[in-house]
């Protein structure tokens, strides 16, 4: 973990959040999602899908939806990375 002096701001999460859900980051991020989502969802329940039997809807969007998730908070995280990168390399 690094410590951060007293002329370092740190890194705005809400920010980075924020930069996540727009543009490259939100294409990668619903491309990553719906890759992986179909995946799991073949996998958990490709029986169900494949011989029309009864599929759980609920399960069927939080498999979408936690990919999705941890792509954006992965990508939130990598900003705010380079944040402190360029930061440090700006201060030094």
């Amino acid at each position: 973990m690094r410590k951060q002096t007293t002329t370092q701001q740190a890194p705005c999460r809400i920010c980075a959040v924020k930069r996540a859900l727009w543009g490259r980051y939100l294409r990668r991020s619903l491309i990553v999602a719906v890759v992986v989502g179909v995946a799991l969802n073949l996998i958990n329940q490709g029986d169900a899908l494949l011989n029309g039997g009864a599929v759980v809807v609920w399960k069927m969007a939080l498999t979408f939806c936690v990919p999705f998730c941890v792509s954006t908070i992965a990508s939130s995280f990598a900003i705010m990375e380079l944040e402190i990168a360029f930061a440090e390399e700006r201060d030094a």
